[in-house]
């Protein structure tokens, strides 16, 4: 999560860099907010796997809670930063909201986690429809098998 954030933040400084009006940071602040939420996917796609991190049900329990006040305050900010067009508002509070929403899907999947690993009747989950592994190892094969065909320097019998 550092290691998105710290790229998260690179990108940002070039391509801010770049762009000095302020209308084009604030819509690189969305766009920095939107690849940070969609990085936390991860935590909600793999909470019944593993942990996320190390808080107890209830701790995660009352980050929940904190940060969905966050993510109020901060969608009540943004709001606000609209109607004033007070960019440097709106850049902040899409910064909060992103953490927030960030911070409540990791909460959520350390909960999510807990709850499953706790309840007796709790069974892994059934395996996908297409097995991703075997589907790239075909591929791989067939495109070797097409390379092959292709190639003139091979006879029939190879």
């Amino acid at each position: 999560r550092v290691v998105t954030d710290n790229i998260n933040h690179v990108i940002t400084v070039y391509v801010t860099s770049k762009a000095t009006s302020e209308a084009s940071i604030g819509r690189l602040e969305c766009d920095n907010a939107i690849r940070e939420m969609e990085t936390s996917k991860t935590f909600l796609q793999q909470c019944a796997l593993q942990p996320s991190n190390k808080y107890t049900y209830y701790e995660a329990l009352d980050h929940v809670i904190d940060n969905s006040k966050r993510l109020g305050e901060a969608m009540t900010h943004i709001a606000s930063a609209s109607k004033n067009t007070n960019h440097q508002l709106f850049s902040q509070a899409v910064q909060d909201a992103s953490k927030a929403v960030c911070s409540l899907a990791e909460s959520s999947a350390q909960a999510s986690y807990l709850i499953g690993i706790s309840e007796a009747t709790s069974t892994k989950g059934s395996s996908a429809i297409v097995d991703q592994p075997l589907f790239t190892r075909s591929v791989t094969i067939i495109r070797h098998a097409c390379a092959d065909l292709s190639n003139t320097n091979l006879d029939r019998k190879e």
